[in-house]
């Protein structure tokens, strides 16, 4: 093989490792030492709190700080809303 095909070769084999860590462990969501899948799974979170955890998490580390805020605060409203009408709902219960 020569060296045009090992070199070739090296960066596929690289390519496909940033992929993986890009899939299973990407920097913006391991840059403090835990992951935010691993805090939302250890405390139970629910998918919209979930969320919130994870584009908070990820604000100051990948693509637009405003944006990732403002799916957490939309996820953070949706929570608010589900809670508030169950609450709706459990007051008509014990009425």
């Amino acid at each position: 093989m020569n060296q045009y095909c090992k070199g070739a070769m090296a960066i596929q084999k690289l390519m496909e490792e940033k992929k993986k860590e890009n899939v299973n462990h990407p920097k913006h969501y391991t840059m403090k030492g835990i992951e935010p899948i691993e805090y939302i799974e250890s405390h139970d979170f629910n998918f919209n709190l979930g969320n919130v955890i994870k584009y908070v998490s990820r604000a100051d580390y990948k693509g637009s700080e405003i944006e990732d805020l403002k799916k957490a605060k939309w996820y953070l409203e949706k929570e608010i809303e589900t809670r508030i009408k169950r609450e709706m709902e459990n007051e008509r219960e014990r009425s």
